[in-house]
């Protein structure tokens, strides 16, 4: 990566309900905006699994990068440098469960870019705080990517309100709530 660089950063699983074939088609598309970087962190349900393979097959163009298996610091230390966080998913998972990522792209107060249907559960929850694409629209994931902020200092007020955001989803807010939930 180069200074300069605008870092789109999917980190974590790379499994067959990410959707991340959509996010690949989209860096295609993106290839003549030399400044925006496609990074996908992270392993297949089985280590280096088949498919992380296939999506690694499809990439030939500059702008993807694959990190080795990161050490265990190294994906907090991607998520604070990325300039915009990519939640894919298929469609067919949208309101299945919460994923974890949300928490760390929240906490790290930079714009966050989410593939899922209006009024889901994942729109519902972070409101304003994200840019919402279709999922399985890599043109609209695209013009999205290319129309994210660039300051790489976000207002304070929007890192804060998606910092409190991140606190909702924590373990002690989710046990706090669950038992708010079966005490009545």
């Amino acid at each position: 990566m180069r200074f300069g660089d605008f870092a789109v950063l999917h980190s974590g699983n790379i499994g067959r309900k990410r959707g991340l074939d959509i996010l690949l088609r989209a860096a295609q598309a993106l290839t003549p905006h030399a400044h925006v970087r496609i990074i996908v962190a992270g392993n297949g349900p089985a280590r280096n699994g088949p498919a992380k393979e296939q999506l690694m097959a499809l990439c030939s163009a500059r702008q993807y990068e694959f990190p080795a298996r990161p050490a265990q610091r190294a994906p907090v230390r991607l998520s604070w440098n990325a300039d915009l966080h990519v939640l894919s998913q298929e469609a067919s998972v949208a309101d299945l469960v919460l994923p974890s990522k949300p928490s760390g792209m929240l906490a790290s107060g930079k714009p966050m870019l989410v593939m899922a249907e209006l009024g889901t559960e994942m729109t519902s929850f972070l409101c304003d705080s994200a840019i919402v694409v279709p999922p399985g629209d890599s043109d609209a994931l695209a013009a999205a990517i290319l129309s994210a902020p660039r300051n790489r200092s976000p207002d304070a007020s929007q890192v804060v309100h998606r910092r409190n955001l991140a606190k909702l989803l924590s373990k002690t807010a989710a046990i706090s709530s669950f038992a708010r939930v079966i005490t009545g």
